[in-house]
């Protein structure tokens, strides 16, 4: 595979493409509910949720400036990102481009199944930590706002990006 020139890249930056229409796009949502639903298949799901969790940690603290150590995901699906102060601040280079041999429409199917188990994940996940989460217990020590609150803060997140992304997708 050749490199893409930079001109070529400097003009897929900001480029879309076609939505999905609601009949396209419910099946896939209808599809995600049903692997995040079932216990079987959510063994699986919730990884893919932790890595992108855990992904996101880093890539937020990287552009904040933070240095990441490493990001570490656990077999029972929990997962870590180690950071600290000093890292290289925000020095993102996005490349856009498409997979190699897969269609346009196929990559676009595929964006939108991942955003619906994605955020269909986070309400699970929600529900299956409640305030046992670390992160409910995190933020609970920062203006002692008890961990129920935080949880209850965090379902609403979750639920009003399922709603707001969901809304974007049908």
């Amino acid at each position: 595979m050749s490199a893409v020139p930079p001109d070529e890249l400097l003009h897929r930056i900001g480029q879309t493409q076609p939505p999905l229409s609601g009949t396209e796009s419910v099946p896939l949502g209808l599809a995600a509910l049903t692997a995040v639903g079932f216990p079987a298949t959510w063994l699986a799901v919730r990884h893919l949720q932790v890595m992108a969790h855990e992904g996101s940690r880093a890539l937020v603290g990287s552009a904040m400036g933070m240095k990441i150590l490493g990001v570490k995901l656990m077999p029972d699906a929990t997962g870590v990102t180690g950071m600290r102060p000093g890292g290289s601040g925000g020095r993102f280079l996005a490349a856009p481009g498409r997979v190699p041999g897969a269609s346009v429409g196929t990559q676009t199917a595929a964006a939108y199944e991942i955003s619906w188990l994605l955020m269909l994940s986070g309400i699970r996940i929600v529900a299956c930590h409640w305030t046992a989460a670390a992160d409910a217990a995190a933020l609970a020590r920062l203006p002692r706002i008890g961990r129920p609150a935080w949880a209850w803060l965090w379902l609403a997140g979750t639920v009003a990006a399922l709603a707001a992304g969901g809304s974007m997708l049908i």
